[in-house]
This record gives C-alpha cells, structure tokens and sequence, in this order.
C-alpha cells in the first residue's frame, strides 16, 4: 500500500471489517509503506490503522473472529501522519467496537514508526496495536487464545507524546483475556516516554493473563533492556503462570502512573522456552501446540539466527488449519483414481479420525465390503501416492486447504500364509577380504495367485537387515533382491524385509518381515596370504655393517590375497635400536602399515633380506709406495 490518498477506514490486506470471521490465513512477506493518514474513523480520532490483515474491525457485542491466520511482513510508517494516534500491529490494526477474537495465530513482522510530531502517540503490537473507544469502553473485549508472535520494533522519532508496544497488544481497553501465548519483542528507540509491556499494555479495563511466555528486550543491541511483562494504567490484572524474561541490565524506566507486573522472571530465553516445552500437554494442549516446534523457538529467536524459516514455519499452532478432502483410491498402475463413496470437500483439522471400516456407512460402507470380498484389507490414508510416505488414520499436521487422501490397502493373514513364500540364501558364508572376491545374499518372494480376489502381476521391493538394522542399498538391490557384501563391516546376521505391491493398485501391498536369516563372516585379510613386493634400501643411506637400522630408510609394498596392492601409510623397521651386525647378507624384520584398517590389520612384519657394506679407510704412504685397505665398522 503506497501514499495514493486517504480512506476514513484503515489499512490492510481488509482495509475495514465488521463483524467478520476470517480462517486459515496465510499471508506471507507482505509491505506497507508509507501509510497515509485515516481520517473520521469510528471514533472520530485521527490516525493511522494498520495490520497486516485487517486495518480497522467494527465488531457487534457477537463479535469478529481471526481463526488460523499467519502473517510475515513489515509496516513502515511514511511522512503523511497528521497527527493522532498511529496504530500498526503485525496481523490486525484497530479493534474499535465489540467483540474480537484471535485463535491460533502467529506473526512474524517488523514495525517501524517515527515521524517527530509532539502530538502522537505510538500504539504498536506484535498481534494487534490496539482495542479501544473513548466512548464505549465497556463494550469492547479482546480474546486471544494460543498465539505466537516474533515482533522487531523500530522508532526514530524524538519528540512523539509516547510509545505503547508489546509482542501481543500494544494498548487494550474494556476486557482483556490473553491465554496460552508465546511472543517475542525487540526495539530500537530512543528516549521517549515508554509505556510497554512484554505481553500486553492495559489501558481502562480487567484483564486476565494465563499461560503466557515473553521474552521482551529495548535499546541497542550492546545495550538490551528487559520490558515488564504487563503494564497496567489504572486495574490490577489477574496473572497465571505469567513468564517474563529478566535481562541482566535494567528494566525500561515507565511513567510513574503506570503499574507494572513481572509474572515469574526467568533468567534466560532459554530458560523461558523450556518452560513453555515442558507446559506442552498440561497447560498448554497438545493438541493445538506442537511441542517439537515449541522447543525450537530458542534458536529461531536466537541473535545469532541465521536460517531463512520464518515464523510461519517454526509457529506451534500452524499446524491445526483445516483441510478439505476428497477421498481417493488410486488404480491403472497409479494414472487413474476413482471415488470410495465418501463427499468431496469435507473438513477436517489436525487430529480428526479420518474415515474407516469402523465408522463406515452408506457408500463408503458398500465400497469397504467389495474391497474386502477381494481381499483388500483397509489400513488408513496417505497423501503420497507413491505408497513411500506415513498412513494415517487421524489427520496429521501440514495438511490444510484442498487435499486428496489416497486409500491405503493390506493383505489378510491367511492370503499371505497360504500364497507368499520367501527364502534368503548366501554362495558362501565365510571370505577372507581382498577388495575382489564377495558374498552374494539372494532373497526371493514367491506369490502364488489364489482362485479370487488376487493381485494382479505384483512385484517385490527387497530391503536388507544386518544384525538388526537397515542396510542402505541402491534401487537396483531393492528391484532384484541380490545383494554383493564384500568388506569387514559387511559380517554379521541378515534377514530381509519386502514390499509386495499389486501392478494395477499401487497402495495395495503387503510389508512383510520374514525369519528368514543367514550368517556371514568377512574376515580381515591375513598374513599368510599377503606378499612383500619391492623391498629396496634408499640409495642415500647405504647399509653399512655396523650402521644404526634407524638411519637406513627403504621402500616396500604389498600385495594382499588377489595379487592387488594395498595402499600403505607407512613402513619402518620393527627394532628402532638394532643395527647391521653382519657383514654380507642380512635380515631384519620390517613392519608396514595399511591405510584401509577396516578390512586389514593395523601392522603387517615380513622379514626383509639386504646385502650390508663394509667402511673401508684407505692408507696410501707414499714414502714406500704401499696403500693400506682396512675394514672398519661403522661409527
């Protein structure tokens, strides 16, 4: 929303809305800049209303309702406030009259204002800015239930009346029930009277605050600042199980009007998240919060973040969006679906029994039996039709808006003991490694057809168990059941799993584990059928008789069982204090060291055969013109 003129209503992806129910939102990235000011708005008070999904909300004493709705964005304040109030929350702007719900959302968003003008004041929150009317206070009340927030708060201006901000409503008059809610604040300010509370500000009114979690900071980065956890202007609200994060620094100073209430103080995010975890299941139901994704909140706000989720992706009561399903069974090799007697469109949210054989009427009852009479047994529902993803028979989270449902199908015992038979065998069971020679295990399915209600041409995935655990092969292994083993690591127990899946239904199969088993063993390749190739002294450190072994430096290689070398990373002498103690031939022990430790030993010592020099001191006395040979042993 750019500067294109003014409205007398507010701003947002709803500019105004009046007693209406908005569900299974997702607004993503969304960018207000700029934002002009209202004018003659229901409470006749200039300003600017701004949220992310709705501006401005007209509500009956009925009530409007935000149900599932999940926002990321930013709203950036422009030059054309006039004066007033400047109203701009992450998800909804101004509750102005009545009644106004918010469930189960969450937002991700960045706000900032700051235009000097000593007439304004800032109302700013991570849900929604504001619930107030000057003339009617009374009649207005704010819900929320199960919210999760992730606000940044940036303001510039230096002479603004004041600044009202919180992770969940920046200013609430009348009557305020905020329950099961998890937010987190930062901002950027400079000196201005502060009126903020890490979860809410309460104006002229009651409010309630049960099971909530903030973790609220203000200033620079080097120099943070924890907020309350409420401030209140003139009631004392009610607090239960009220969490706050207490920074090391001091709190933000308030105006002395104002009441402030800590909750519980925790020491740390960390700390505050963890408690949030553990409340998964008591205070906090299980059914609407994901526990995995609660106890991921401490990295996600971390400063040192640096992913790109958003909150929309780390928000623990996204997953509770409905889905509206239309129920499938997938034939002709898995081109073709055809119904199974149930409506299209139906709707569901996280947790709901799906339809099955024990719930079954009408049609999808006569569908049931026929399946049965063919020996279709029903397992449940998946939304992957390739047959590799979960069955389920209650919805799980992530599904929401237009779904298909595949129906999933298992063979009777009695089918499968009277039609399928298996056997495992190995061409060996016992190699000793050389990089060449191996083991080949062979599983096999055999699938006889019954008289009815038989698979038609069905093939077998084979998945290989070693001592108890899946063994990673390529496709080609899973498609023929043949499986070549030729290393150390390789030994040990296998059995086999399979997949037997009919050729015209593709969710049709049988997984079945059989007792099948064979025991194979890879032993490390040995001494004896290993073979010192290419032993040769360096010609820099000639053996001399009587030289130090350690000073003599060689060369060798090996060969292991099938004449191929083995890749060494060292080879040395196995005495480091012997010596060439004779003249002529020689023979010393030498140890040369594998680089591959899995399939060989660590050392290998092979005796080394040498020819050794004698030091021979030439005297040549010239007075006689005799010369004198004499061996001398070295050093």
């Amino acid at each position: 929303i750019a500067s294109t003129g003014v409205t007398g209503d507010g701003f947002g992806l709803f500019c105004k809305v009046n007693d209406a129910t908005i569900t299974d939102l997702l607004l993503e990235d969304y960018s207000y800049s700029d934002i002009p000011a209202s004018f003659n708005h229901v409470v006749s008070n200039h300003g600017t209303l701004t949220g992310g999904i709705v501006g401005v909300s007209t509500n009956s004493t009925s009530g409007g309702y935000m149900l599932n709705c999940h926002v990321t964005g930013e709203i950036t304040g422009g030059s054309l406030y006039t004066g007033g109030y400047v109203r701009m929350g992450g998800i909804h702007g101004l509750n102005a009259t009545g009644s106004m719900v918010l469930y189960r959302c969450s937002a991700d968003t960045s706000i900032t204002a700051g235009i000097n003008n000593s007439s304004r004041n800032f109302i700013l929150g991570g849900l929604i800015a504001q619930s107030y009317n000057s003339s009617n206070t009374s009649t207005l009340k704010l819900s929320v239930y199960d919210c999760v927030t992730n606000t940044n708060i940036t303001n510039t201006s230096t002479s603004a009346s004041g600044l009202y901000f919180s992770a969940c409503v920046g200013n609430a008059h009348g009557t305020v029930l905020i329950e099961n809610f998890i937010g987190y604040i930062d901002s950027t300010t400079i000196a201005l009277p502060i009126y903020s509370g890490t979860i809410a500000v309460l104006g002229r009114g009651t409010g309630t605050y049960r099971n909530c979690y903030g973790y609220g900071i203000l200033g620079a980065s080097n120099n943070k600042l924890s907020t309350h956890a409420v401030v209140s202007e003139n009631s004392i609200p009610t607090l239960e199980n009220v969490n706050n994060v207490k920074c090391t620094s001091a709190y933000v100073t308030v105006p002395s009007s104002l009441h402030i209430y800590e909750g519980t103080v925790k020491s740390n995010l960390s700390d505050l998240i963890t408690t949030a975890y553990g409340d998964v299941g008591t205070k906090l139901s299980s059914q609407v919060w994901d526990k995995e994704k609660t106890g991921n909140l401490t990295g996600y706000w971390d400063g040192n973040y640096t992913g790109n989720e958003t909150i929309l992706d780390y928000s623990p009561v996204r997953n509770y969006l409905m889905a509206f399903i239309n129920f499938r069974n997938l034939t002709n090799g898995g081109n073709s679906e055809e119904k199974v007697g149930l409506d299209d469109g139906d709707g569901y949210v996280v947790g709901d029994k799906l339809p099955d054989e024990l719930t079954a009427e009408g049609n999808f009852l006569t569908y049931l039996n026929n399946k049965a009479n063919s020996n279709h047994e029903f397992k449940g529902w998946t939304d992957d039709p390739t047959g590799n993803g979960d069955v389920f028979t209650e919805l799980p989270s992530g599904l929401f808006g237009d779904v298909t449902l595949y129906a999933v199908w298992g063979l009777p015992d009695s089918y499968v003991t009277s039609n399928i038979k298996t056997s495992l065998t190995s061409d060996k069971n016992t190699i000793e490694y050389d990089s060449v020679d191996s083991i080949t295990l062979t599983a096999k399915v055999t699938h006889t057809a019954p008289s009815s209600g038989s698979m038609t041409n069905p093939s077998a995935t084979y998945y290989f168990v070693q001592d108890g655990e899946d063994k990673t092969t390529s496709a080609n292994v899973k498609s023929s059941g043949v499986l070549s083993v030729k290393t150390v690591k390789d030994s040990g127990k296998y059995t086999f799993k399979y997949r037997l899946t009919d050729g015209l239904e593709p969710l049709w199969y049988y997984d079945g584990t059989p007792s099948n088993s064979v025991d194979i063993k890879i032993e490390k390749g040995k001494l004896e059928h290993m073979t010192l190739k290419d032993f040769k002294i360096s010609t820099s450190t000639i053996p001399y008789f009587g030289k130090k072994l350690e000073d003599i430096d060689f060369t060798a290689s090996m060969l292991n069982k099938a004449d191929k070398e083995v890749v060494l990373t060292q080879v040395k002498w196995q005495s480091t204090i012997g010596k060439v103690d004779t003249k002529g031939t020689n023979t010393k022990k030498i140890v040369l060291c594998p680089a591959d430790t899995d399939n060989y030993e660590k050392e290998y010592v092979f005796d080394a055969t040498f020819e050794s020099q004698s030091l021979v001191i030439i005297f040549n006395m010239a007075q006689i013109s005799q010369k004198v040979e004499v061996e001398v042993e070295y050093g």
